[in-house]
């Protein structure tokens, strides 16, 4: 019993860590602006760990990934798997699964933030005004994800049907990523 509460706290803290980390990468990746107050909270909540690294290996990027944030948010689910699978079973897993479930982790992590992200936009949508920072940043989170889809799905009678079957595809994604664990 105290094994599994001790692993749910684990798992809680590196969760939400994790999420900072994966936040703040999509929205640098995707340009969102510094001055936003979400980009503003994630920076101060994770730059006690990405500034050292930047300041030693100097800022490194890969087609707009910036990989001290990646290298981290990797390092992040790996010890949550680790630390998790330990204080249950009384041993540590071996190190290269715990990397390999640690991405799958930090996927699917990232498929549940664009799924949020679409539902969240299609009930604002129906109430908010266009121009709220928050449905900017949520806007500005999943244009890129929709684009693809509104090139074979038209709106039909002023709906957009695009953001049904992104969150299919996300869906079918996620259940393929399970299955893979």
């Amino acid at each position: 019993m105290v094994q599994h509460v001790l692993s749910f706290l684990i798992s809680v803290v590196f969760g939400l860590f994790l999420w900072v980390l994966l936040l703040r990468l999509v929205l640098q990746f995707l340009g969102a602006r510094y001055q936003h107050p979400v980009s503003q909270l994630l920076l101060q909540l994770s730059e006690w760990l990405i500034a050292p690294c930047k300041r030693l290996i100097g800022v490194r990027s890969f087609k707009g990934v910036d990989l001290v944030i990646a290298f981290w948010a990797i390092c992040v689910a790996t010890l949550d798997v680790c630390l998790s699978a330990g204080v249950v079973t009384g041993a540590f897993p071996a190190v290269l699964p715990s990397i390999a479930l640690g991405v799958v982790l930090i996927l699917q992590r990232m498929i549940h933030l664009f799924i949020a992200a679409i539902i969240i936009r299609g009930i604002m949508s129906w109430f908010a005004q266009p121009s709220t920072w928050f449905l900017e940043l949520v806007m500005q989170l999943t244009e890129p994800l929709l684009v693809p889809f509104r090139r074979w799905i038209p709106a039909v009678a002023g709906f957009d049907l695009s953001l049904l079957a992104a969150l299919l595809a996300l869906q079918l994604v996620n259940m393929l990523l399970q299955g893979a664990l």
